[in-house]
């Protein structure tokens, strides 16, 4: 887990506790990039799924969510995956992206955000 995860992750933690919220952090497994480019080989993990999880715990996250990732799941657009967790009893208030924005990913994200905040009134930024 990059150490600039790391520091998101506290400062979720860290704004979780301030607001009286529980942090959430959401993960793959396996890594995206082994489903999606399997022909890429060496593929090389800074951390394993035990070992990020360690790191969420030391981050102070309350909790994580592992989600299976395969090509099915990789055809979820951004929208249904915001809908299939906003029937969820969860109340997010806040979302905070490890996204590294580039080009057409940025927009797929802005577009994400703006959808989370004129539909569910859901605060959004980066860092």
């Amino acid at each position: 887990m990059h150490l600039s995860h790391q520091f998101i992750c506290r400062k979720l933690a860290s704004e979780a506790k301030e607001a009286g919220a529980k942090s959430l952090v959401i993960t793959f497994d396996p890594h995206p990039k082994m489903i999606l480019h399997p022909a890429i080989r060496p593929f090389y993990l800074i951390t394993t799924l035990e070992e990020k999880l360690k790191l969420l715990d030391n981050c102070e996250i309350d909790g994580v969510l592992v989600i299976p990732f395969s090509i099915d799941y990789s055809k979820v657009t951004a929208e249904e995956f915001v809908r299939d967790f906003s029937g969820k009893s969860w109340r997010l208030k806040k979302l905070l992206s490890a996204m590294i924005i580039l080009s057409a990913r940025a927009k797929r994200q802005q577009r994400l955000f703006d959808f989370l905040r004129e539909r569910n009134g859901i605060r959004c930024g980066g860092c």
